[in-house]
């Protein structure tokens, strides 16, 4: 019998000595498992932030876009409104009016220097 429960006890050594390996090699495989899950919360938080950046350049380029687009649109309404502004001046009756009264004038006065210089004699 005795020879019995040396062998068991040996039996129960060695299983222990494999269950503690079993436990060292899962501990490892755990300890890498956590480093590799650490590592890739590292990078996901990189590019999160990364996206969040290039998102931010995104929405800036966009709002400046949109600055200049509606500069163009203004200075465009505003060059489109001077011809019609000039047109709608030059055909505007006061416009001729005063054109015709400043012709009659310098008319006027051509004649009255005419007439002066004929009334100084030779």
């Amino acid at each position: 019998m005795s020879a019995l429960l040396t062998n068991l006890a040996g039996r129960v050594e060695e299983t222990g000595r494999e269950a503690k390996e079993a436990a060292t090699i899962a501990f490892k495989v755990a300890d890498k498992a956590l480093k590799k899950a650490e590592q890739t919360d590292v990078a996901g938080d990189e590019a999160l932030a990364a996206a969040m950046k290039a998102l931010d350049k995104l929405i800036s380029r966009s709002e400046e876009m949109a600055k200049k687009a509606r500069e163009a649109a203004e200075t465009t309404v505003k060059s489109d409104m001077v011809p019609k502004l000039v047109k709608e001046v030059l055909s505007s009756r006061q416009f001729l009016l005063i054109i015709l009264l400043t012709v009659l004038g310098t008319l006027f006065t051509a004649v009255a220097l005419s007439v002066g210089l004929i009334s100084l004699g030779p």
